[in-house]
Formats: structure tokens, C-alpha cells, sequence
């Protein structure tokens, strides 16, 4: 009888145990988690950043093209009044 008592009190304390683990291992798996997270978050970020430089860099370019067209047809326009006014 003793030594079923002991056996109970034994697989008793190794259930604690092993709750008590299993409870730090999802505080760990939370974290971990989290952390994933964190970094995929972190990531996307720069892939958007790396976008935004891009799409600026493109805009800049199609601004000054347009500007220089601009220019262009104002001045064909200029030279083409200024032969009719002659």
C-alpha cells in the first residue's frame, strides 16, 4: 500500500512537473512568435521602403521628362507665333 501511495505521489509530481513545463514552452512558443512576427513586419518594411525609392526615382524622371517636353512645345510654340506675327 506504501508503495502505491509513493507511485501516486510520484506520477502526481511529474504531472506538475511536466504542466509546469508545458506552460513555459507556450510562453516560449508565444514569444517566439511574436518575434517572427516582428521580423516579417520588419522585412515587409523594407521591401516597401526599397518600393518607395523606386517609384520615386521612376516619378523624378517622368517630372523632368515632362518638364522638358514642356519646354520644347512652349518654344516651338513661341517660334511658330513669332513667324506668323512676321
Amino acid at each position: 500500500m506504501k508503495e502505491t501511495n509513493a507511485c501516486i505521489k510520484e506520477k502526481c509530481k511529474a504531472i506538475v512537473h511536466n504542466s509546469q513545463e508545458k506552460a513555459k514552452s507556450e510562453i516560449d512558443l508565444s514569444r517566439l512568435n511574436e518575434d517572427k512576427e516582428a521580423v516579417m513586419l520588419m522585412l515587409e518594411l523594407g521591401q516597401l521602403s526599397h518600393y518607395n525609392a523606386e517609384l520615386h526615382q521612376s516619378c523624378e524622371f517622368v517630372m523632368k521628362n515632362s518638364r522638358i517636353r514642356q519646354n520644347a512645345c512652349d518654344e516651338e510654340i513661341t517660334l511658330a507665333t513669332r513667324r506668323l506675327r512676321a
